[in-house]
């Protein structure tokens, strides 16, 4: 028997797409042109110096500009917790660079044609062009750092929300569990008469290990006799668990502290 293999359709690019991705890149062309030209008329240098300086400054400014927008793209994806953090990418740095990079173009096209003199000080402006390529060499290598640093921070962000989730359905269950088999038992105590002490303090138990809190790193439950001493006073146990969370966690997880009581002072001023 033949097994017959279906391919799977290729994705083509159309004309469209291919002269929109190599345009672009063909861009800085006519400027690297006008440096050459520039460089060999005006300052008489050999095809060799003058291709490979117009060559390097157009490429300086190409890549300038496009780390520009790749710190701008990285800060618009941003968090707000993440700025925070001062993680945001200086993107105005990128375009110092940029501009740098036009005015040593500037230079070199249009200051000439103002003044023949002018093409004696036209290589001070050449040293520039070693400083964008420093500084864009310098800011790339902080951006992928800081990328790595983005990368790292929302991964463990993740894995703290997942532990937390894992944590918080296994209390859930857990109270869930308790509270039934206790609410069981509370039934048949009701049927005999008035629930005993035990089934309320179990039925309280269960409610303060289903009310705890969630954050995992807080570990708060309500109190257990709290929780008896609201049923005493003919209030609902599970309301006075759920008030006491409540007031948790508009508290932001308050914790007990400890209090040395070799420091407290009794009545005849004694310690």
């Amino acid at each position: 028997m033949k097994t017959q293999t279906v391919n799977e359709p290729k994705t083509r690019m159309t004309i469209m797409q291919v002269l929109a991705r190599v345009i672009p890149v063909l861009g800085p062309v006519p400027t690297m042109i006008s440096v050459y030209d520039k460089a060999v008329n005006a300052l008489g240098w050999n095809i060799v110096a003058a291709g490979s300086a117009a060559l390097l400054i157009e490429l300086l400014g190409y890549f300038s500009v496009n780390l520009a927008e790749r710190m701008w793209s990285y800060n618009k994806g941003l968090r707000m917790d993440e700025k925070s953090q001062k993680l945001s990418a200086p993107t105005w740095k990128a375009m110092t660079a940029a501009g740098l990079y036009l005015i040593v173009v500037e230079a070199m096209i249009v200051l000439v044609d103002i003044s023949i003199g002018a093409a004696h000080w036209l290589p001070v402006t050449l040293p520039f062009a070693g400083i964008i390529g420093s500084w864009v060499v310098g800011m790339s290598i902080e951006q992928d750092g800081r990328e790595r640093t983005v990368h790292g921070y929302r991964a463990k962000k993740e894995n703290d929300r997942a532990q937390a989730k894992a944590h918080s359905d296994a209390v859930a269950a857990h109270g869930a569990d308790g509270t039934s088999a206790v609410r069981g038992q509370s039934m048949r105590s009701a049927r005999a008469g008035a629930p005993s002490a035990d089934a309320v303090r179990a039925e309280c138990v269960a409610l303060s290990a289903q009310y705890a809190c969630t954050d995992a790193q807080c570990g708060w439950i309500p109190s257990v006799d709290a929780l008896v001493a609201a049923h005493g006073a003919g209030k609902s146990a599970k309301s006075a668990a759920a008030s006491a969370k409540a007031g948790h966690v508009k508290n932001k997880h308050p914790r007990m502290i400890a209090i040395d009581k070799s420091l407290l002072i009794n009545q005849d001023g004694t310690q």
